[in-house]
């Protein structure tokens, strides 16, 4: 299962959002931009792999997160 660690409820529906993978991905960006080695264009390189990697990691358990 997904972590769902922020769920509400709004308007009458549940919404669970999953923090793990965006923390993850969220750390990663950091780094990447606080690297001084790192140009532009590895910046947007590495983005977009960020950007694949939540897509395929958003919906599967946390533990495979963290792993």
């Amino acid at each position: 299962m997904p972590d769902a660690l922020l769920a509400y409820s709004f308007a009458e529906t549940d919404v669970e959002v999953n923090l793990l993978p965006l923390l993850l991905i969220g750390i990663a960006l950091m780094d990447s931009y606080l690297k001084p080695t790192s140009t532009r264009q590895t910046q947007m390189r590495f983005l977009i792999v960020c950007i694949v990697l939540l897509l395929l990691i958003y919906e599967l358990p946390a533990p495979v997160c963290l792993y």
